[in-house]
């Protein structure tokens, strides 16, 4: 796990990269006390055989111990341990149309329109309100194997973040959800938010480091706010982008030239910028090079996209040995990670979620999807680029 520091808080940047992978991140301890409240948000969801949300999520979720704690939680064990907290599963409409839905003490909110594509994680307890804003949805793939990225926020009495971070993105997310919103999914967001606010003693806040959740689906398309975050007449340096679904060569206009429109706007220039795209592998080995849309670059030049240098590269797909637990087999690592960095020669703004770099994703010309992301602005110098960039193959990459 890499950190990057806010504050006097917490907020640690995840990757399933190493030992570790995401379900170490809902795992509790002894200092969190008791769960009060679990609310969950994903587009995909396993409740086929093997059943991961059940038989491996919330186990590890509840501190019963999941599949690979070498340890099996009988369905009684887990139903009388909901019966203790309230858990919320927000959801794609799509995920459960085979009929299966998970236990009935999960008050589930299935959302048709517009596509649900966010993925949230908000576990409060006694001592901890934590906040996980990721790339991951709620399969065995998204939390055991694929190379994905996550935003973990911690608020707690002694080091929290401010909690005005935790209370506004409740405050949207709850405008965007709608009348679709339960009254006790509603009293359970609005109680982490209480707790939080509780615990603002001994709070350092900082001028040149700003966190928040930006939704994708509401009136403002993500787009908007990761330009809008960008310091006006700052000129932009490097544009890093890292997906697994990018726009057709059949698009009009795509998220490219609706950022960098954006930021000529704000007086942004783009003439020294050097772009790299990270993409899907299309094999193994320092021979593999990237799945892209490489038409669309006629197009790009065609409408005058003003970043004319960078490289697109693919992200490496065998699994490296210091990513293998030990007394596991080796595997694949597919990309699923989406996120982009603006540097420049002062700051640095990065969005880091759920959302691809395709329209729905970004909300451009037509209809958004749901989704969450963290906005970062801080101070190009503090910046770690390693601990959010995955593992490429640059032999593979392409000028």
């Amino acid at each position: 796990m890499k950190r990057a520091r806010y504050d006097r808080g917490k907020m640690a940047s995840r990757a399933n990269s190493g030992p570790q992978n995401l379900l170490d991140a809902i795992r509790p301890s002894e200092e969190d006390g008791p769960l009060i409240s679990a609310v969950l948000s994903t587009y995909g969801l396993s409740l086929d055989q093997p059943n991961f949300f059940e038989h491996d999520f919330l186990p590890t979720m509840l501190g019963l111990g999941g599949v690979r704690d070498r340890g099996y939680t009988a369905p009684i064990t887990l139903e009388r341990k909901l019966a203790e907290t309230y858990c919320a599963l927000i959801c794609d409409a799509h995920a459960l149309v085979g009929g299966v839905r998970p236990s009935l003490r999960i008050d589930v909110v299935p959302l048709a329109r517009p596509r649900q594509h966010a993925k949230i994680v908000l576990l409060h307890h006694r001592n901890q309100v934590r906040l996980i804003v990721s790339s991951a949805n709620l399969t065995h793939e998204g939390y055991r194997s694929q190379r994905e990225v996550a935003a973990v926020l911690d608020f707690r009495p002694d080091r929290g973040l401010p909690p005005e971070i935790l209370s506004n993105f409740v405050h949207d997310w709850l405008t965007v959800l709608g009348p679709a919103v339960p009254d006790r999914l509603r009293s359970a967001l609005e109680g982490a938010t209480t707790a939080a606010a509780a615990w603002t003693t001994d709070i350092v806040r900082s001028d040149s480091t700003t966190v928040r959740v930006a939704l994708g689906g509401g009136t403002v398309p993500l787009w908007r706010q990761f330009v809008d975050a960008w310091p006006v007449r700052e000129p932009v340096l490097s544009w890093q982008i890292c997906s697994p679904f990018w726009p057709g060569p059949e698009s009009a206009q795509t998220p490219f030239e609706a950022i960098a429109q954006g930021l000529e706007q704000r007086g942004a220039s783009l003439e020294h910028a050097e772009l790299e795209a990270i993409c899907v592998a299309d094999g193994v080995g320092d021979r593999a090079r990237p799945t892209f849309p490489f038409p669309l670059l006629h197009g790009l030049r065609e409408r005058g996209f003003p970043v004319g240098q960078g490289r697109i590269v693919p992200a490496r797909l065998e699994t490296l040995p210091e990513e293998v637990p030990e007394g596991k087999a080796e595997g694949h690592r597919q990309l699923h990670a989406k996120l982009m960095v603006l540097r420049g020669p002062q700051t640095v703004v990065a969005l880091i979620g759920s959302a691809n770099f395709t329209n729905p994703g970004l909300g451009v010309a037509g209809l958004a999807n749901l989704e969450a992301a963290v906005l970062v602005t801080c101070p190009a110098k503090t910046f770690r680029e390693d601990a959010w960039r995955p593992p490429l193959v640059l032999a593979g990459a392409v000028d």
